[in-house]
């Protein structure tokens, strides 16, 4: 994440692709399929390993025991959404974005950290498509709906 943050795509790939390797089956790997592997794939513009890393993430979802580990360090449905989000923004694919944002909002519940990041993404993809001031308006509603943590939440 911070080797991708600060523009060391082919670090975080490496370091994405170690972490998938390792990682057991089932949620933890699709967790490191959409949460490192896939956007880092998309930053380096390897749309066809995103695609690659994406179906895996699907797969393991798919077959894990659990579906979904709630909490801070968590991972279900609606957070895979938003990953594959993210990545078809860097893509350049805006229509696909916003189907997989719109499919995280209706995951999540409303007024969490997940269901304003998914408004971010979700106002970036509509953003082509808007005035500035409606896609200004959208982006900035989502921060502002989430209540802060109490002291020593951890989500």
């Amino acid at each position: 994440m911070v080797a991708r943050a600060t523009g060391r795509t082919a670090d975080a790939i490496a370091h994405a692709e170690r972490g998938a390797a390792a990682a057991p089956p089932g949620l933890v790997r699709a967790q490191l399929h959409a949460w490192a592997l896939l956007p880092s794939l998309a930053a380096g513009g390897r749309g066809d390993d995103a695609g690659h890393a994406l179906t895996t993430a699907l797969n393991e979802l798919d077959s894990a025991a659990e579906t979904e580990a709630p909490g801070r360090f968590g991972f279900d449905s609606a957070e895979l959404a938003l990953h594959q989000a993210e990545a078809y923004l860097v893509l350049s694919r805006a229509s696909d974005a916003r189907a997989r944002a719109e499919a995280s909002l209706s995951d999540c519940i409303s007024g969490t950290p997940g269901w304003a990041a998914a408004s971010l993404v979700l106002a970036q993809a509509e953003a082509p498509q808007r005035s500035a001031h409606t896609t200004c308006s959208n982006g900035s509603r989502p921060p502002g709906s989430v209540p802060p943590r109490a002291p020593g939440s951890r989500t």
